[in-house]
């Protein structure tokens, strides 16, 4: 059996895997996969251990499924996708282990937001303009202006300043692979056209360019992944992760986005997580809360 998962699990490498049943071994104690007891031989036991490890899959199980013996198993080599695991009363001798699961990784869309490209500033055009807009500022303090009009100004015409002097774009709104540049995206372009230009002619010639182009793009996508690849695996991995969480985001096998929150019954949900909100907010044992206003010499000053 264990050959046997091996080779299932190497030949569908990127597949969502999940092992399953009776596997009766109640001389393995889980989650800390301690071998205790003579039931089985120590070296099936093992076997059975190092072939979860070396496949990278996690037992997910940690309650007992009959009597004191957790005998009925639950694997998978992606636990994030498990919302809740628990056990049922069963037909027979044995709980029965319900598990909750989604299917595909929940990823939270990026909103489009502008991003300022502050290396093409010219910076003596933006000096001249902010010490002018300093100096009509200065000369408003006269006016008997309080400091919330001095401050709305000051932020107004900051901000009037880098709209018009700094450069700007906007940023897509969809996933694309961290290590793919402007002359992969360009190859690609190329390689869709020559497709589809084979495709209507039918042509020998055209689909003789489209496999050329092909070969290159995927050559230049492999070399392109090496490299990003011996980049974010580093030393410097602890000091710039976030190059390593792209690539992992853009594996598309983790759920992104603020975590759920673990609750006795699993993992809440955003719908749930909802309904405790607006609970919590018209409920009477917090409503006082929301509508009270800390007077300010009822704050403690902490010292130093």
């Amino acid at each position: 059996m264990i050959i046997e998962i091996n080779e299932l699990k190497l030949k569908f490498k990127n597949s969502t895997f999940w092992l399953g049943g009776d596997f009766n071994l109640p001389d393995i104690k889980w989650p800390e996969q301690n071998i205790s007891g003579s039931m089985y031989s120590k070296e099936l036991n093992e076997a059975f251990i190092d072939m979860l490890n070396n496949l990278g899959i996690e037992q997910m199980v940690d309650f007992p499924t009959r009597k004191d013996n957790i005998l009925d198993l639950f694997c998978t080599n992606q636990p994030a996708l498990i919302t809740k695991i628990k056990s049922i009363p069963g037909i027979s001798d044995h709980d029965i282990v319900l598990v909750d699961a989604i299917c595909k990784p929940q990823r939270s869309k990026q909103s489009q937001h502008k991003i300022y490209l502050w290396k093409k500033v010219d910076i003596k055009k933006i000096k001249d303009v902010t010490s002018h807009f300093i100096s009509e500022l200065i000369s408003q303090t006269n006016e008997n202006l309080n400091i919330d009009q001095l401050w709305n100004k000051f932020k107004e015409g900051s901000n009037k300043i880098i709209d018009d002097n700094v450069p700007s774009k906007i940023t897509k709104s969809k996933y694309t692979n961290p290590w793919a540049n402007r002359d992969i995206d360009h190859l690609c372009k190329k390689q869709r056209k020559a497709y589809n230009k084979a495709k209507k002619t039918g042509k020998q010639e055209h689909k003789d360019k489209y496999k050329k182009l092909k070969a290159t793009a995927q050559r230049e996508i492999r070399r392109a992944q090496s490299t990003y690849m011996q980049e974010i695996i580093s030393p410097q991995l602890e000091e710039k992760p976030k190059s390593f969480w792209q690539f992992i985001k853009s594996k598309k096998t983790e759920t992104s986005g603020v975590s759920p929150l673990r609750g006795k019954d699993g993992l809440l949900s955003d719908s749930t997580l909802k309904s405790v909100w607006k609970g919590m907010k018209t409920s009477t044992d917090f409503k006082d809360l929301w509508n009270t206003v800390e007077p300010l010499n009822s704050l403690k000053c902490r010292k130093p």
